[in-house]
């Protein structure tokens, strides 16, 4: 590889070069941006209130060779939405308001306040990647 210089402009390039060279990079993308997505996931569980853990416990981490992400609620916890972001509840016998914060009270807070931790992370995984394979980078994100 002495002599060859590769300059990558976007994500679908940099995953192209990797599994050219080797075949479990792109698994190696995923599992990192998990990783980064978990740090991101356990911020916001930390802020979850909790009565039956069920809200909190209902945010995972999700990763694929594109990024991360971050799910919360689904059938475990069908309340999550109204926890985070407020509304009204509808229930025979009175309901129950929450005043309706539109950015939320934890997911996408905590996703802002991470910002520069997750570009950081993002910027080391790929530099990692990259110089496993065999390639030198310059720059950063």
């Amino acid at each position: 590889m002495a002599g060859v210089s590769v300059r990558l402009v976007g994500l679908r390039e940099f995953k192209g070069a990797l599994r050219q060279v080797d075949s479990t990079m792109p698994a190696a993308l995923k599992a990192g941006f998990t990783d980064i997505a978990e740090n991101v996931a356990g911020a916001i569980r930390s802020k979850v209130p909790t009565r039956s853990g069920r809200a909190a416990g209902s945010v995972k981490a999700r990763g694929s060779q594109r990024g991360g992400a971050i799910a919360f609620g689904g059938t475990a916890a069908p309340h999550y939405p109204w926890l985070d972001f407020g509304g009204s509840t509808h229930r025979s016998g009175g309901g129950v308001n929450r005043p309706f914060i539109g950015e939320g009270r934890y997911v996408y807070p905590t996703i802002r306040d991470k910002g520069d931790d997750i570009k950081r992370e993002t910027d080391e995984l790929v530099g990692r990647l990259a110089k496993k394979a065999g390639f030198t980078t310059t720059g950063g994100i």
